[in-house]
């Protein structure tokens, strides 16, 4: 029954991580169609950006593929953590981001790899209800003794959804992220701010009071 959990848990990283980067081309392909006969250079640099998403969706199903292979006793792949956010919200057109480095070295192993998970999940939902947002930002500080990671993206034209608006079919969803985050000895909120956007927030304990 083991194996059969860390195979699904498996298969739920590879389509959540694969999302974000098949979102990304998907919106990319779509700018480059609009921008083609007007300005050819912005339709190359959109070429580029889905080269490089396409790469790292292979890359992440490379890397599962490799560990349901090993499942059966060897090693797995890591999965990613934190360290890999900078890199994460570069892919992102338009993303900003803050991070602090001792509130990510406070995180257990556990925690940070949740921690990464929730930011892919909400930067995709981002690209699925919030198209149009026109600021989205990612934050990792210290929240008095808790680390705290929180994605905000901006009111969308047209009223376009939240981070984690919708429930989809075949992801985590909002429930199953919280689970996920509380399994790790977080929290997670999720809701509209002050400004109309919508605002995703995880918070872990820091490693010495972690669930371990």
């Amino acid at each position: 029954m083991r194996g059969a959990t860390s195979s699904w848990n498996l298969a739920r990283d590879l389509h959540d991580f694969v999302a974000h980067d098949v979102s990304a081309i998907v919106v990319q392909a779509q700018a480059a169609r609009f921008v083609a006969e007007q300005d050819p250079g912005q339709a190359v640099r959109a070429l580029e950006r889905i080269e490089t998403a396409g790469l790292s969706a292979l890359a992440s199903m490379d890397r599962t593929v490799h560990a349901l292979q090993e499942a059966a006793g060897g090693p797995t792949a890591p999965v990613p953590g934190l360290a890999r956010l900078p890199e994460l919200v570069e892919r992102f057109e338009g993303g900003a981001l803050d991070i602090d480095p001792v509130a990510v070295r406070e995180l257990s192993r556990e925690a940070d790899t949740t921690a990464y998970r929730v930011a892919v999940e909400a930067l995709t939902n981002v690209r699925r209800h919030a198209p149009g947002a026109a600021v989205v930002r990612v934050a990792v500080r210290r929240a008095g003794v808790e680390t705290e990671l929180s994605v905000t993206n901006s009111a969308a034209p047209r009223g376009g959804g939240g981070l984690l608006a919708r429930h989809r079919r075949g992801g985590t969803g909002l429930a199953g992220l919280r689970a996920r985050v509380e399994a790790a000895g977080g929290t997670l909120r999720a809701g509209t701010d002050e400004d109309g956007g919508w605002r995703v927030c995880a918070v872990f304990p820091a490693q010495e009071n972690a669930t371990r």
